[in-house]
């Protein structure tokens, strides 16, 4: 029988964009898989949506918590509750914008590979967005973490989506609740450190862009957190990932510098227009 994995849909106040999330969810072309929804006291009517799916999918399973305590402890809850062999995580406002996204991934996925598809931004009307085809795996080498630590929302787009063993996540304890800001990027350093990226080499999900935006508080929160957890993992390097991360680093802010050098130089000796 094929690996079984079970996509984990935590939920809170996200009814606007449900039915599309979960119906992409249902209709990926993967038979062997479960849905586990969690929904963390949600106020709207997204509890009555998903009962829907549950009565109408056998393999659809709601579970509401009595208590919000946030996405993580809902992730976690969602794993606990499973029966697969695999798991992936989908935000209930995103959607798989590709039926064989599973299915792809599923066929390069093991306990110590992790795989993962290209993910593609969607407005929030669920239009998607121009992108760039990423034709090879960023995160192929056994240093990955360190293109983790230094993925910023100015250089590097963080891993969506991804197929993990469930073995594998609870080996690293799952998510840490205590994080309610760049949680994946605290789980992705630690699963880097047990085992491997794998691409499929295709899109697999729409990811909804925040027209909202981050608040003065959220940004300083985030940029404290990102250091935090950079220091956190820096310490976990081996002394050969530690001088990578470091070459890697300062060739990214010279490289940064000098094209910032360029764009000013060009914008001062450009001819003004004749009249």
């Amino acid at each position: 029988m094929d690996k079984s994995i079970a996509i984990i849909i935590p939920n809170y106040n996200k009814s606007k964009y449900l039915k599309e999330c979960l119906d992409s969810a249902v209709n990926q072309t993967y038979q062997n898989k479960e849905i586990i929804f969690v929904d963390d006291c949600s106020t709207d009517n997204s509890l009555e949506i998903a009962y829907e799916y549950e009565k109408n999918y056998n393999f659809f399973k709601v579970i509401a918590l009595k208590q919000n305590a946030g996405v993580s402890n809902a992730r976690n809850i969602g794993v606990e509750n499973c029966n697969s062999d695999y798991i992936v995580f989908l935000d209930s406002d995103d959607v798989y914008v590709n039926k064989d996204k599973l299915l792809n991934e599923m066929q390069i996925v093991d306990t110590y590979k992790i795989a993962f598809s290209q993910h593609v931004t969607l407005a929030e009307n669920g239009t998607q967005l121009p992108h760039i085809p990423v034709e090879k795996n960023l995160y192929a080498s056994k240093y990955a973490i360190v293109d983790l630590l230094l993925i910023t929302r100015k250089n590097h787009e963080q891993l969506r989506g991804y197929v993990i063993s469930k073995n594998l996540f609870n080996e690293i304890n799952g998510y840490d609740t205590s994080l309610n800001i760049y949680e994946d990027l605290d789980l992705q350093s630690r699963l880097a450190l047990k085992a491997r990226f794998v691409y499929t080499y295709d899109i697999g999900e729409g990811y909804r862009r925040n027209t909202g935006g981050l608040s003065f508080v959220k940004q300083q929160q985030a940029t404290t957190t990102i250091k935090a957890i950079r220091k956190k993992y820096f310490k976990k390097l081996s002394l050969w990932g530690k001088i990578v991360y470091l070459f890697k680093k300062v060739t990214f802010f010279v490289k940064t510098k000098f094209k910032n050098l360029i764009i000013k130089l060009k914008r001062k000796i450009k001819p003004n227009k004749t009249k």
